[in-house]
């Protein structure tokens, strides 16, 4: 469980990988390598406590409701396991994928294999590249506009709008500062008061860490993205 720290790894604009050792590198260091499967079982119990505690959740809110549950599936690893612990907690839902325009390939493949439903931008919009150049918009990190157009209404649009209805969320609290304060129960104020609608975070509590675990533990499929070294691929909650 000791973090040993041997080699740097920085890749340039150009994805020229450099791997030099690392300067708390020493010669008579002796790491006993775990194996991944090893450190699972190491964290057997903190995982198993997690998994009860988030299908306690999902079934507090999602048994013997009269809400329509809708799952929001970006086909990132959040996503995945969120979806993955509703079939667990024996759930009826039904799967939603985001078409942003932004997608990589690989995540239009896996929702199409898992027969998500899907949903769509409003056709006013366009793609997103065609909408950023009529709007004259430049996106950034802290001009996320194109959320509401591409995510929040087209989910929100794809139902009655006086449905009550239940959302399953895979956001994290460590994730950023933003989601570091949401709690279990989540209401977007873009929904507006007419809305009869909630959102809960069933995996908030997890870190980076503990989702991987429990992907390698449970043999969950991820994006073929993740084995290319990419540490994020969906865009969707």
């Amino acid at each position: 469980g000791e973090l040993c720290n041997l080699y740097k790894y920085t890749v340039d604009y150009d994805l020229n990988i450099l791997i030099k050792k690392h300067k708390d590198y020493n010669e008579s260091m002796k790491c006993d390598f775990e194996t991944w499967e090893e450190t699972a079982e190491r964290y057997k119990t903190h995982l198993n406590e997690l998994e009860q505690e988030s299908i306690k959740l999902l079934q507090e809110y999602g048994l013997n409701t009269d809400r329509t549950i809708v799952d929001t599936n970006s086909t990132g690893k959040d996503s995945m396991v969120k979806t993955y612990l509703a079939h667990k907690a024996g759930l009826v839902f039904i799967t939603y994928f985001n078409i942003t325009t932004l997608d990589v390939g690989e995540s239009n493949k896996m929702a199409k294999e898992n027969n998500y439903k899907c949903t769509f931008p409003d056709k006013k919009y366009g793609g997103f590249y065609q909408w950023i150049k009529r709007e004259n918009i430049i996106p950034s990190r802290l001009n996320r506009c194109c959320c509401k157009y591409f995510k929040e209404d087209a989910t929100m649009f794809s139902f009655d709008s006086n449905s009550k209805m239940l959302f399953l969320f895979g956001m994290r609290n460590d994730e950023s500062t933003a989601r570091s304060g949401y709690t279990d129960v989540w209401i977007n104020e873009k929904w507006g008061k007419q809305r009869v609608c909630i959102g809960i975070l069933p995996i908030r509590k997890w870190t980076d860490l503990d989702i991987w675990l429990y992907i390698f533990r449970e043999n969950i499929s991820i994006n073929e993205k993740y084995k290319m070294g990419y540490s994020r691929v969906g865009w969707t909650k």
